[in-house]
């Protein structure tokens, strides 16, 4: 598919915090919107612990997004944006039966991409093999594809890696119980420099269970080899938790990035006391450190994301409640000497926000967010999102504020789009690295559910 018309407009930005700034003293940017396609619905690209938009060395453009496949069926996109006679062309190729969830009208997937050695394409989600039997088509294991980015893109591999045993067993005992109780989901995924693929995910069982019978969320992780041998497989009782005795009574939404060949860097939210809190923690020569809180607060923090910048230091965003505004969006920087310095807020203090996406350029830090007016309704008509849980569909306005490396404040915060956007992401293109680029859903979900637009950007001075 070629695109030959760009939708363009212009803003600006203004620094938020500090009065005394010039208007002239915030760089012009624009954005050239370009529709990609439709999909299946608001969280199509994924729920944002990701990441799920990434570049490789040569300016392609890739992500990943839940989609219908052929008669219907459930499947994953995968998308390839390159520049040809100043024109994007995208290049896509469908993942078929990746899930088929029952009483699920739209597919929820939560998938993850990583680029590793070879010109490979690692895609990991949440979903089930294959199988005439619709039970086990609901289980959601952790799923795994290789695609091949030589030339065309070509599906080399798909495999369910291991598989976390008693699904069906649970579900026997207690049909009435929804069935995700016992999924695997959210993973996040990371290539280092080796090519070891590492993947964490929210991870259950059959014995670990809250009070009333629930099981709870545990962070768990694998690794696959550059071989393609992986840490766990066949069939497992347990997955391969990281920590679940300790800090939090459960863990959730986790994020993973790579310092180097054998330090990783793990993020996630977890219950501490009642509350949500953003959780950390550091898996290094394959020991891990334990669960710390990264910014304890007595206000719910929950939608984590986090980037290693180029000088190494690690930047960590997330959505917190707030006591003089509905919700904002809170960022912290690891320094060399290990520590963390004092959150920064963004956002409008009249509005929520959630759903941050966060990356580092060679000068400048940009975070994207969703945020909306009290009272708004989605497409599920859950009203403000059903904030604070809100770890579905979260619709709004598309927010994007930065900041020098250097600064202490952001810049205020600039709409993006009208209308109704979800699910921000934002990644550097290495051929432009000033600037990030940004993927992004618009419109409300409507039977049959094809009223969902993907569009993509790059963000550029004026």
């Amino acid at each position: 598919m070629r695109i030959h018309n760009w939708a363009c407009f212009t803003f600006f930005l203004f620094s938020a915090f500090a009065s005394n700034l010039g208007a002239n003293e915030e760089p012009k940017l624009k954005v050239n919107p370009v529709f990609v396609g439709n999909v299946t619905g608001t969280t199509a690209l994924g729920f944002m612990n990701g990441p799920d938009f990434l570049f490789d060395a040569k300016g392609g453009a890739y992500f990943s997004v839940s989609s219908q496949g052929l008669n219907n069926t459930p499947a994953i996109t995968v998308y390839r944006a390159t520049v040809k006679k100043q024109k994007f062309d995208f290049e896509k190729i469908i993942i078929q039966k990746a899930d088929s969830v029952i009483n699920f009208a739209v597919p929820r997937l939560a998938q993850t991409i990583a680029l590793g050695k070879g010109r490979s394409l690692h895609l990991v989600w949440s979903g089930s093999h294959p199988s005439n039997d619709p039970l086990k088509n609901a289980t959601h294991q952790i799923q795994y594809a290789r695609i091949s980015t030589n030339e065309k893109l070509n599906l080399k591999e798909a495999t369910e890696p291991f598989t976390v045993q008693g699904y069906l067993e649970a579900y026997a005992e207690s049909p009435s119980r929804i069935i995700k109780y016992l999924w695997q989901d959210y993973p996040s995924a990371v290539i280092t420099k080796g090519g070891t693929l590492h993947v964490v995910w929210e991870g259950r069982d059959r014995f670990h269970q809250s009070e009333d019978g629930f099981p709870l969320p545990f962070i768990a992780y694998a690794t696959r080899s550059s071989s393609g041998k992986w840490s766990i497989h066949g069939n497992i009782d347990t997955p391969p938790y990281l920590d679940n005795k300790g800090l939090s009574e459960y863990q959730s939404r986790p994020v993973i990035v790579a310092e180097a060949d054998n330090t990783i860097d793990v993020f996630c939210y977890g219950g501490i006391r009642g509350k949500a809190q953003i959780l950390y923690g550091r898996i290094q020569n394959k020991k891990f450190s334990g669960w710390k809180v990264l910014a304890p607060s007595a206000r719910d923090q929950k939608r984590v994301t986090a980037v290693v910048g180029g000088n190494g230091d690690i930047y960590v965003a997330w959505r917190e409640e707030g006591p003089e505004q509905y919700s904002f969006i809170a960022t912290v920087m690891r320094k060399k000497d290990g520590t963390w310095t004092e959150p920064l807020q963004i956002g409008n203090k009249e509005e929520y926000a959630s759903t941050p996406s966060l990356v580092v350029t060679n000068t400048r830090v940009f975070v994207s967010w969703i945020g909306w007016e009290p009272g708004f309704l989605n497409s599920n008509n859950q009203e403000n999102n059903r904030f604070p849980e809100d770890d579905g569909a979260v619709e709004g306005t598309l927010y994007l504020s930065h900041k020098s490396l250097a600064d202490v404040r952001f810049s205020s915060p600039v709409k993006l789009t009208g209308g109704t956007a979800s699910c921000p992401n934002l990644a550097i293109n290495p051929r432009s690295p000033s600037y990030p680029s940004v993927v992004w859903t618009e419109g409300r979900e409507c039977p049959p559910g094809d009223c969902i637009q993907l569009f993509f950007s790059d963000i550029q001075p004026k």
